[in-house]
């Protein structure tokens, strides 16, 4: 995933069995399991990260531990008429003077026609 601060104006999510394949702009996918087991994966700059995703009611909530003692705290949740996805991203750092909140919508593509070549 792209940087916290960087503004992504698309978001793709694939559901498989098991995980979310999330990815942007920047085009690095992040698998996300819902089953609220720590991962450990590499972040894009080679570093180890800790992650744990679970359901909260209708919403996904992603936590990661950033650094030694930092967490970003991530909640998916669809709008109530299935056409907006909201992201809610919240970093907690004790470098920071206060926690870190960045809340972003995004509208729901139209699916595309299949296309074939014959």
């Amino acid at each position: 995933m792209a940087k916290l601060s960087a503004e992504s104006k698309v978001l793709r999510i694939e559901q498989r069995q098991n995980q979310f394949v999330v990815s942007d702009d920047s085009g690095e996918p992040r698998t996300l399991y819902p089953d609220g087991k720590k991962h450990t994966e590499k972040d894009v700059n080679g570093k180890k990260t800790t992650t744990k995703s679970e359901w909260e009611g209708s919403e996904l909530v992603v936590e990661t531990k950033v650094g030694h003692s930092g967490k970003l705290t991530e909640s998916y949740r669809v709008g109530s008429e299935g056409k907006q996805l909201f992201v809610l991203s919240r970093l907690d750092d004790p470098a920071l003077p206060a926690p870190l909140t960045i809340r972003r919508v995004y509208d729901r593509a139209e699916a595309q026609p299949q296309t074939s070549t014959k």
